[in-house]
């Protein structure tokens, strides 16, 4: 007994340290997830089920334009903190300005742009354009300010941080959303974000100083993950806009809802990814690609993992949907639903993959190609699918896609640093 005792304090000890951080950044991502998803269902419940699709269709393009203001900089930012730790921890301050410097003039190119062309871009939803612009500035503010921290290491304060914001938005979503609908739900995206950013600033060493040439570093590795971000779009987002465009704005809410539970089911192998995510850029610093390569070798334990939390969802989620969301427990939601936990296992183990190894070890350009090459084929098969299979095509197209971008990128980067062990 006592052998097994000291067993796993040994066990406790050796990593102690990604422990607390899991749990820090647990903490974090439950101040920022948990208030999206509580004001998700607010909103589910508190809207018709089309004002429902017609919300999530206007967040879907926001992702879009947010994806051009940040394009990458939250990623690339983090990945140079996290190095500059090791090389040259007083540069750090340059790198937290100048990366905010190119992040507001991207998010000013991408609002003039939808100023510009914004009658075209949302049609008759153009009367939400003023509610929307201030979030690109904003949500690609704060994903750098997050990669920043994630860099540094401090997730306790970006957890104290993210709570913080969380529960002051959150006290104000349901009188925003019951008052002013529509509108009441941006605008406590709006506050959250808002409130973060200042309080990710007052917390934040910044040397007000641009740097030309840590600027250039950071935007071409940027620009790498800007272009994987928005190819992701293409096959995750993209099928909002494709079905609105077909006419099936109440399908966007069903997607949605089931998207939002599994943001949840997955956000645990999200978070370690995370935590890791530091530690295996230095194990690439210091070129020990041995021990990096046993680790994406237990990826196939998650993969198990993923089927495990499948086949539980397949008994659980209705019952939930049922009683939580009654309005839209339908037949339509139960097909979605059965199609995309075919998927669940290889979204489990890609995302644990792809923010855990990959690009933490500079080879975001993996991930950039594969998820190009998905992202136009979904979008050419899910208007082909739409077709012939109505909106349920668009989600067979998703499984298949997703799950084949998922093991060739597996592949890939194995075989890759397989080769310089």
């Amino acid at each position: 007994m006592v052998k097994k005792s000291n067993k796993f304090h040994g066990i406790f000890k050796k990593y102690k340290k990604y422990l607390i951080d899991f749990f820090w950044i647990s903490l974090h991502r439950l101040g920022t997830d948990g208030l999206t998803v509580l004001v998700f269902f607010l909103t589910a419940r508190l809207l018709t089920p089309e004002l429902f699709g017609q919300y999530n269709y206007l967040l879907a393009l926001v992702s879009l334009f947010v994806i051009f203001g940040d394009f990458g900089l939250s990623t690339s930012t983090g990945k140079f903190v996290a190095e500059y730790r090791v090389k040259n921890k007083e540069r750090i301050g340059l790198i937290i300005f100048s990366s905010l410097v190119v992040c507001f003039f991207l998010s000013l190119i991408v609002s003039v742009f939808v100023l510009i062309f914004g009658k075209i871009l949302f049609a008759s939803n153009y009367n939400f354009i003023f509610y929307l612009i201030p979030l690109i500035f904003l949500i690609s503010s704060v994903s750098i300010l997050n990669g920043i921290y994630r860099g540094l290491q401090e997730f306790k304060n970006l957890a104290i941080i993210s709570l913080t914001s969380g529960l002051l938005a959150l006290i104000s979503a349901f009188f925003l959303i019951s008052t002013y609908g529509i509108i009441g739900a941006i605008l406590v995206q709006i506050f959250f974000y808002s409130i973060s950013f200042i309080l990710l600033i007052k917390s934040t060493k910044i040397h007000t100083s641009f740097d030309k040439e840590i600027a250039n570093n950071i935007l071409q590795y940027a620009l790498i993950i800007g272009f994987a971000g928005l190819s992701y779009f293409l096959y995750t987002r993209v099928d909002i806009i494709i079905l609105e465009h077909f006419g099936y704005i109440v399908e966007i809410g069903y997607y949605e809802i089931i998207n939002k539970i599994f943001t949840f089911l997955i956000l645990p192998f999200i978070l370690f990814s995370q935590v890791i995510a530091p530690e295996v850029t230095k194990l690439m610093a210091n070129e020990n690609y041995i021990k990096i390569r046993g680790y994406i070798q237990k990826i196939a334990y998650i993969f198990l993992i993923g089927i495990g939390i499948s086949i539980i969802s397949y008994f659980l989620l209705p019952l939930i949907i049922k009683i939580s969301l009654p309005e839209y427990f339908t037949d339509m939601l139960l097909i979605i639903l059965i199609v995309l936990l075919m998927l669940l296992p290889f979204k489990v183990a890609g995302v644990f993959l792809t923010q855990g190894f990959v690009v933490p070890s500079g080879y975001a350009k993996i991930t950039a190609t594969i998820t190009l090459i998905g992202g136009i084929t979904n979008v050419i098969f899910d208007v082909l699918f739409i077709q012939i299979f109505g909106f349920i095509g668009v989600f067979y197209v998703t499984a298949i896609v997703h799950s084949a971008a998922n093991i060739f990128t597996y592949i890939y980067f194995y075989r890759k640093i397989s080769k310089r062990c």
